[in-house]
């Protein structure tokens, strides 16, 4: 088990979390060059039965976030409740939805958040990632995803802000 993921989490966190929580939010994206508007003030939303979260497609619901233990991004609405974001090291890496067991049992990333009170800003970042973005055009359902990094000509910088929302429990 990876000592970065582990020692942050007791062994109860990879269940859904308990209605004890508070300071929930969801997540919008911006696009920042013109190019991306496809996820341009849209809520980062989610799917039963896929893990792969879109931003402004139908069919997917606004998802409700708490910061646990400390930094990780937690989903606690009702869909997919308790999993986390992140995704693996790889270059070109869309933002992935887990429980926590599946993230130590593959090495994966989890994403580290702050958020700014002031700006309601958020970032978020993933091993040597510090950068978020989205295809500049619309090819596919792909091209409502985040990725983490920039990586070509192809893709377009995003910034993240939260809005404070009443935890679902």
């Amino acid at each position: 088990m990876p000592s970065s993921i582990s020692s942050a989490f007791s062994t109860s966190s990879s269940t859904a979390p308990s209605c004890t929580y508070t300071d929930c939010f969801k997540i919008l994206a911006h696009s920042t060059s013109g190019t991306g508007a496809q996820v341009d003030n849209q809520y980062f939303s989610v799917k039963t039965g896929t893990n792969a979260p879109r931003f402004g497609l139908t069919g997917y619901t606004p998802a409700i976030f708490r910061l646990y233990p400390s930094d990780n991004l937690q989903i606690v609405s009702p869909e997919l409740n308790g999993y986390y974001v992140g995704s693996t090291i790889a270059a070109n890496s869309a933002f992935y939805l887990a429980p926590l067991q599946e993230y130590i049992d593959n090495a994966y990333q989890l994403a580290s958040c702050s958020r700014d009170p002031t700006t309601y800003g958020l970032v978020c970042a993933m091993a040597q990632f510090n950068t978020v973005s989205v295809p500049k055009t619309v090819t596919s359902q792909y091209s409502y995803n985040l990725y983490w990094g920039l990586y070509s000509d192809s893709y377009a910088p995003v910034t993240l802000t939260y809005e404070p929302v009443d935890c679902p429990c």
